[in-house]
């Protein structure tokens, strides 16, 4: 441990946490100096300024996910040891946190798991909570991931061409394909497919292609804290049995191609996009799925490039078309 000062960011935004931190913390040393914050931007400039030497960050912060703050953080202030502290327990999302920080509590088992962990990275020791031992969280590189693309488009005709040119590839090589979209771009899909030769209703009746509204869908699996992990499996389990495009090889894959979290980020809901992005990923993490999500880019003009960093954040490449 560094002599003299020591500085503790704690990045929370429900205060009943964030006073459980700070009175675990005060059990081992009263001499640290802890400071707190509630959202991730002032996470980021704290560590900036602060330069501590431990950062205890939840993930579901406000603005945009405390994995992309750990990012930043991990390079603006470089010997800062991170711990999360998080409700969430997705072995894939634990797994992202640690390719970052050095530690991992789930809160649900804080009570016993915080101070413990801190003492461990403190000691330059790695600490992950005891209820993901059965899981393999070695850090998996970009090549190993499900391909989820997200693409910023300028307008919906740039956007409806390319999807469509998409959609007419993915069908060409006997593959299929799941849309969910706003009502007025799947009738610009349509529209686009059949100038293209494709029987859009052929294709939906043999299951080579399932068109879906993305508020019902959404309506579907919301809380009001954001989506709820069980529903929207059993609604993504739901879709798979009417696909019947043949996929005697394992390659074949099915195309999802989702507008649900450009919605969510429309009505201001940033927390609850990222959340569901990030089910996503676990969603497909062992099926033959290529997804890809689009939002407009004058959503992100005039804000922070957090906004932008923490989209990417969740997928495994930004590209300039599908």
């Amino acid at each position: 441990m560094p002599p003299g000062s020591f500085n503790v960011l704690v990045a929370e935004d429900h205060e009943l946490w964030r006073e459980f931190i700070r009175s675990t913390l005060k059990e081992h040393s009263d001499s640290w100096t802890l400071h707190e914050v509630t959202d991730a931007p002032d996470a980021i400039q704290q560590a900036i300024d602060l330069q501590p030497g431990l950062v205890v960050l939840d993930i579901g912060l406000p603005t945009f996910s405390g994995i992309e703050a750990a990012r930043q953080i991990r390079k603006l202030s470089a010997h800062s040891k991170i711990l999360f502290v998080s409700q969430e327990t997705s072995p894939a999302l634990v797994r992202e946190a640690l390719a970052i920080g050095e530690g991992y509590v789930a809160k649900m088992d804080a009570g016993r798991e915080l101070l413990i962990a801190v003492v461990a990275i403190l000691r330059g020791e790695r600490f992950v909570g005891l209820r993901f031992a059965k899981h393999d969280l070695t850090p998996k590189s970009p090549a190993d991931r499900q391909p989820h693309v997200v693409y910023f488009y300028p307008d919906d005709d740039q956007l409806l061409n390319r999807v469509a040119e998409l959609f007419h590839k993915t069908l060409h090589q006997s593959e299929s394909i799941i849309a969910v979209t706003t009502r007025e771009h799947r009738l610009g899909l349509m529209e686009r497919l059949t100038a293209q030769g494709v029987d859009v209703s052929n294709a939906t009746e043999r299951g080579r292609i399932t068109l879906c509204n993305a508020s019902e869908e959404l309506s579907r699996f919301m809380d009001a804290d954001g989506p709820n992990k069980v529903r929207l499996q059993s609604q993504f389990e739901d879709m798979i049995p009417k696909m019947s495009a043949p996929r005697s090889a394992q390659t074949n894959r099915i195309v999802l191609y989702g507008e649900m979290v450009n919605v969510l980020w429309e009505h201001k809901k940033y927390d609850a996009a990222i959340k569901l992005e990030q089910l996503w990923n676990d969603l497909v993490q062992d099926s033959p799925f290529y997804l890809c999500c689009a939002y407009p880019a004058q959503d992100f003009a005039g804000t922070s490039d957090g906004h932008r960093a923490a989209i990417c954040a969740v997928h495994t490449c930004e590209v300039p078309a599908f």
